[in-house]
């Protein structure tokens, strides 16, 4: 019996309700099984300069080699040594959330408030695997505030890290490991 793998996706940003122009970037490669999300910081100067370096110094350590942790650390690098060059603007972030699939392995690492979820057909289930590196979640986590309180806090919008974040030379990546089972994805 083999077992054959059927990878679908589809990949679309829009700048939303607010925005005049688009801070966000992806990728995604069947053939690597690299998929990713930057989401350019709004309110930041460049947000769209950030999320693209993000994204190409990401594929592109990925392409020689490097974890998926470790291709973000390198994208947080890049950015702030584009922002010494005179590339971008000084302050420019993004989030980032990443998958990386070997056959039905999984990673996901990620940076900020972007997501990651695991859809379980089975139980009709969405299951949120990443946690948000943010001010309400740090307040969740330790018990301080309820969710329903985290979902209407007036900072919840407010992340602790983002890739190019000039006062942070380390990130703290998320990262979660699994295998999908049948149904999911």
């Amino acid at each position: 019996m083999t077992t054959e793998t059927v990878l679908k996706h589809v990949a679309v940003t829009h700048p939303g309700r607010v925005r005049e122009h688009n801070e966000d970037c992806f990728h995604a490669d069947i053939l690597s099984g690299l998929f990713l999300v930057a989401d350019g910081m709004g309110g930041m100067e460049a947000g769209e300069v950030a999320s693209a370096i993000a994204r190409d110094e990401t594929v592109r350590a990925v392409g020689e080699g490097s974890s998926l942790t470790q291709a973000i650390q390198h994208a947080h690098a890049a950015i702030r040594d584009a922002v010494e060059k005179g590339i971008g603007a000084v302050g420019m972030g993004t989030t980032i959330v990443a998958l990386r699939m070997q056959g039905l392995v999984y990673q996901v690492s990620w940076v900020g408030d972007s997501r990651a979820y695991l859809w379980d057909a089975a139980k009709g289930s969405l299951r949120r695997l990443s946690r948000d590196h943010s001010h309400v979640e740090l307040l969740l986590a330790s018990g301080v505030i309820t969710p329903d309180q985290a979902h209407k806090h007036p900072q919840k919008n407010l992340i602790t890290q983002c890739l190019g974040q000039p006062n942070l030379e380390q990130l703290v990546v998320g990262d979660v490991h699994g295998t999908l089972l049948p149904g999911q994805c």
